[in-house]
């Protein structure tokens, strides 16, 4: 069979997309951060952030997933959600904040989700509010919205992004990446992060394979659609189904929104020509800096933070940023973005 290859040209209807790279024209500083805990583990998962407390993830732990860390006393509180195949168990879980000092845990791959209560467990008390099955076990990552609703992240389908009312009841798919041709390995290749911002009705979502990047609105009448997206000019294509992209710049490594800001982990390739495909796990190879983006996918600035950067968490009520980096050892550090 002849081998057909279709190169990726943006979609027409991405109208508003950035076609440029624009880090020549950013701001460029550096930053001192503030040191706020050390933690210990082979590698952190994820770094939360609810309305009292900093909450990282621990995929390596044999006994509990979240660690819980006090955002005044800096200081390891308790841990929760016990590891294991029991019935307030997960094997493989991912977290997502609610209000209120909740979460919303899900296996990864499996149907069990919990709402938990960080308070309960910090007070020894049952900390699982509700129980509940996802119909959506083949999503990557679940983004809660407002008032039980959530969106889903199915990489497989045509529109990969769902939202739902509560876990069950679909109100919208959509969404859709801007490249032609059938693509098989459409779950592999289009892994990414996601978030939502409330007060600006914005979902963003970025992928870690190539450096992409679309904010979808919630309109006056309920339903999401585009309004920027950002995606390179070269270095993708699909050749007998297989996306493939050959480009000098990875994607996102991290994903965070604060009031005002899309903050991404990214490498600075004006000023480290470091090979994405030879990092590995070397940790002092990792990006030292953030891109900094408005709600329009503008790049703003480019902060250099000095240390290897691994995880973003955010608060939407200021301008914040949390992360953990390598300094030597993994540590919780904080930023304000001016």
């Amino acid at each position: 069979m002849k081998t057909k290859v279709y190169f990726c040209i943006l979609a027409a209807l991405s109208l508003a997309a950035c076609r440029g790279v624009d880090s020549e024209e950013a701001e460029r500083l550096s930053l001192v951060p503030e040191n706020l805990s050390e933690i210990e583990t082979a590698f952190p998962g994820q770094l939360l952030l609810s309305r009292d407390y900093l909450l990282w993830t621990d995929p390596f732990h044999a006994d509990n997933y979240v660690h819980i860390v006090g955002k005044a006393s800096k200081k390891e509180l308790g841990k929760m959600l016990p590891v294991g195949q029991g019935p307030d168990e997960m094997m493989h879980p991912d977290v997502a904040v609610l209000p209120g000092n909740c979460l919303l845990a899900y296996e990864v791959g499996g149907s069990k989700c919990f709402k938990l209560s960080v308070d309960s467990a910090l007070a020894g008390k049952n900390d699982i509010l509700e129980r509940m099955e996802n119909p959506h076990n083949m999503a990557t990552r679940i983004v809660p919205v407002v008032d039980s609703t959530y969106i889903y992240c199915d990489l497989d389908k045509p529109s990969p992004f769902v939202y739902a009312d509560g876990l069950r009841d679909s109100l919208q798919a959509f969404g859709s990446f801007p490249f032609k041709g059938e693509i098989t390995n459409r779950w592999a290749v289009f892994q990414g992060a996601a978030a939502y911002n409330p007060a600006r009705r914005t979902f963003v979502y970025a992928m870690f394979a190539l450096p992409y990047m679309a904010a979808y609105v919630l309109n006056t009448e309920g339903k999401f659609e585009i309004s920027k997206s950002r995606l390179p000019k070269t270095g993708y294509r699909v050749v007998d189904g297989k996306f493939k992209y050959d480009g000098p710049q990875a994607g996102v490594r991290e994903l965070a929104l604060t009031k005002d800001y899309v903050v991404t982990i990214e490498r600075d390739r004006l000023h480290d020509a470091t090979d994405e495909k030879r990092v590995g796990r070397n940790l002092k190879k990792l990006p030292h800096t953030v891109f900094v983006y408005d709600y329009k996918l503008k790049l703003l600035k480019i902060i250099d933070l000095g240390v290897p950067l691994i995880r973003l968490a955010s608060n939407l009520d200021n301008n914040d940023l949390y992360f953990i980096c390598v300094n030597p050892e993994y540590e919780i550090a904080k930023v304000s973005l001016k």
